[in-house]
């Protein structure tokens, strides 16, 4: 994939951005082009039955523009969880953020399967890694399977309200 535009001078290190206001982002993330990319690779690894029962209502789900928004603000949290000195009132309004745009793609109670309920945090946690891959291209190394993990939990937290075993994700 197209790595993310980032600003002039930037080299694409983790540590080359800086979040300072929630208004302003640093990065033009490719999130739409992740979200395809995890959606590809469920329909070619997940198992068939799963495949056929939920990732059409799932892929109605992410493709909308308000997952987009989940996505950015889950990408943002993560980073400055990660990467960034703490700035409490920055990290504040991207949970902020993230719990607006969540909400909107959950949408009232009943209104998605529970099977799709439990796997969208799961999925967001996949699209936000890619994300990073892919705005990050010369960090790849410090975005491997510890931090896969570190994403996975700290957004399945946020927007699942619970926090995942770590034998739990694979």
């Amino acid at each position: 994939g197209r790595p993310a535009v980032l600003p002039p001078g930037m080299e694409g290190t983790v540590h080359s951005v800086r979040l300072r206001s929630v208004s302003q982002l640093p990065l033009q993330l490719q999130e739409s082009e992740c979200v395809l990319q995890v959606l590809d690779r469920i329909r070619k690894n997940a198992p068939a039955t799963f495949v056929a029962t939920w990732v059409d209502t799932i892929r109605q789900v992410v493709l909308s523009g308000d997952f987009d928004a989940t996505v950015t603000f889950g990408f943002w949290l993560v980073y400055l969880r990660s990467f960034q000195e703490p700035t409490p009132r920055v990290e504040e309004g991207v949970a902020d953020e993230l719990a607006r745009a969540w909400t909107k793609i959950r949408g009232p109670p009943g209104s998605l399967p529970d099977p799709v309920l439990t796997f969208l945090p799961l999925f967001l946690a996949e699209v936000t890694l890619a994300c990073f891959r892919s705005a990050f291209p010369e960090s790849l190394p410090l975005l491997g399977d510890p931090f896969a993990l570190h994403v996975f939990l700290c957004l399945h937290f946020e927007v699942g309200g619970f926090v995942l075993s770590p034998g739990t994700v694979r």
